[in-house]
């Protein structure tokens, strides 16, 4: 987190930016609260000497506005009162309590005279007992430490109960165990092969990078198991010879017996459920394709009664080529699914 128009804001309701954009005043001295002490051994005298030979202007210190409380500049306060001065440059500030230590860590981390090691941890305490509800990297951020030391400083803290969710840096809130979120990203990822990683996240409550780990780990266990699309369209065919046989001479009142609806949506839910597929956006886009083939093929005399006279022709036209394509498609994908036959039955022989 660093200070100033590029503090980083956590969520919307704790805005850490714009305090550049505040205007500056002059406050009396006398009339300033101390404020929050974030630094164990309180005041350097040093700093504060030094800080009163310079001869540029100090940035303005930060105050709260409702208590006019000092934010960030205790030691130049000091320095302006050794310069004899009972008025001080500032801004004030609209925030709460707990954002203005907010701000106080933040500012002191980023200029002036750092914070130790040893009060950067001790924020980080405070910054959790605040919000338990942010993440181990959002703490860090804000103290200046690492995700880890924070994790550690948080696993210390037993007076804190964990919240079953966290805030991130960028908003969002996350579970902290996502075992559960995962199980419902793989119903989801089942249900929905055509979804975007973000859009299944939303839904499970888990990031985007979580989900794309749990397709990676379902099109890895699919790659291991032998596609049943072959057998199960087999099946299709064998009932529909089976239906023919049976079935009355074909004739203009019963015509010739083929693949019905009912059998494309047969072999379009055995293809949505082929993991090699609805795991891999190349088969998510087959899917996509065939899905808006079927209203064509269910709805052929009501397509047809959308069409004005004068345009049947060029329709006509149209889905000649379009079948053409579709049986050269059909013709090319059962010959080389022939020559695979083949080759296993050789191989196994």
């Amino acid at each position: 987190m660093t200070f100033g128009s590029e503090l980083v804001s956590v969520s919307g309701d704790r805005e850490m930016g714009g305090v550049e954009e505040i205007p500056v005043m002059d406050i009396p001295i006398a009339d300033l609260v101390t404020g929050n002490h974030v630094r164990a051994f309180g005041i350097s005298e040093e700093h504060v000497q030094i800080l009163a030979d310079c001869d540029e202007e100090l940035p303005p210190i930060l105050v709260q506005k409702q208590s006019l409380r000092v934010i960030d500049g205790m030691h130049r306060i000091l320095a302006a009162e050794l310069q004899g001065r009972t008025e001080i440059r500032a801004r004030l500030m609209d925030v709460g309590d707990a954002n203005a230590f907010l701000y106080s860590v933040s500012a002191n981390i980023a200029h002036g005279l750092a914070l130790s090691l040893s009060d950067r941890r001790n924020a980080a305490v405070q910054i959790i007992r605040l919000y338990p509800d942010w993440s181990d990297r959002a703490v860090a951020r804000a103290a200046g430490l690492s995700g880890k030391t924070v994790s550690a400083l948080r696993a210390r803290q037993s007076s804190v109960a964990p919240p079953g969710r966290r805030l991130g840096l960028d908003g969002r809130t996350r579970p902290v165990n996502s075992a559960a979120g995962r199980a419902i990203a793989q119903e989801l990822l089942a249900k929905k092969p055509e979804a975007s990683l973000r859009e299944i996240a939303k839904e499970a409550g888990i990031s985007p990078g979580t989900v794309r780990r749990v397709r990676a780990e379902l099109q890895g266990k699919a790659e291991q198991r032998p596609s049943n699309g072959d057998v199960s369209v087999r099946v299709v065919r064998r009932r529909v010879t089976l239906e023919r046989n049976s079935a009355p001479t074909p004739s203009a009142h019963n015509p010739s017996f083929g693949p019905t609806a009912a059998d494309c949506e047969a072999i379009l839910e055995i293809l949505r459920n082929d993991p090699s597929l609805r795991y891999r956006d190349t088969g998510r886009g087959l899917l996509q394709l065939l899905h808006h083939q079927r209203p064509v093929f269910a709805r052929t005399t009501k397509i047809m009664d959308t069409i004005p006279p004068h345009c049947r022709p060029a329709v006509a036209v149209l889905a000649r080529i379009y079948a053409q394509g579709w049986l050269e498609l059909a013709q090319n994908l059962e010959e080389t699914a022939s020559r695979s036959a083949n080759t296993r039955r050789s191989e196994s022989a």
